[in-house]
């Protein structure tokens, strides 16, 4: 027998922001809090996204090519060079991230895994 599967519990934003609520002191983070319950049912591992609704709706503004029924091309234009800029100099605003900063997602442990889903 080549060892035991290991078991992964999968969060979505909307959990993280439910347990953004019932954070106390002892959980330092919401993400934490979440690693936290999810060993104590017995998951070795947590699927949580790393970007929030804010990231993904940036994302979608400056990536998805706009319908040809859109004549503004003003705004077309500050979109285009938005996205350049972004592309130049990638980074998130906080308020578009899960996790912000080292410590957040306990990530020194073997059991604390986070992936992104997108």
């Amino acid at each position: 027998m080549a060892g035991a599967a290991s078991l992964a519990s999968f969060f979505t934003f909307d959990d993280i922001s439910q347990a953004s609520i019932r954070t106390d002191e002892s959980d330092k983070t919401p993400v934490l809090k979440i690693i936290k319950e999810s060993h104590a049912k017995g998951y070795d591992f947590v699927c949580i996204p790393l970007t929030t609704p804010k990231w993904r709706e940036r994302w979608r503004n400056m990536c998805i090519v706009p319908s040809a029924s859109t004549d503004d091309t003003q705004e077309t234009a500050t979109i285009d060079q938005q996205a350049e800029a972004w592309r130049k100099t990638p980074s998130f605003l906080l308020e578009e991230v899960t996790i912000s900063r080292l410590g957040n997602g306990d990530l020194s442990t073997n059991r604390a895994r986070c992936s992104s889903v997108v």
